[in-house]
């Protein structure tokens, strides 16, 4: 069974205006910084990934698939798969 959380408008808008400021910041850069999302996971998470990918384009950031480009990276893994979390943790200790 899902369980969902229901996110307030006032705290959308306030990501949004977030996302508007960090694109302001990132138009003042001489290069563009990149972005590299990493999932572990189901399906949904590839998803919630693609989400994730798009807000950053939004923001200005470019996508790498080499984590070593990047300038920012986020790693998105489900929690209630033990296997998923586990490699993450793996990875990120590396």
């Amino acid at each position: 069974m899902e369980s969902r959380t229901e996110v307030q408008a006032s705290e959308l808008e306030q990501q949004l205006l977030l996302m508007e400021r960090i694109k302001e910041m990132i138009q003042t850069q001489r290069n563009q910084p990149l972005a590299y999302v990493d999932t572990y996971g189901c399906q949904q998470n590839e998803a919630d990934s693609e989400k994730l990918r798009g807000m950053l384009v939004e923001m200005g950031y470019g996508i790498t698939t080499d984590e070593n480009e990047a300038d920012i990276a986020i790693v998105n893994t489900c929690a209630i798969r033990e296997n998923a979390e586990n490699r993450v943790l793996g990875n990120v200790g590396a």
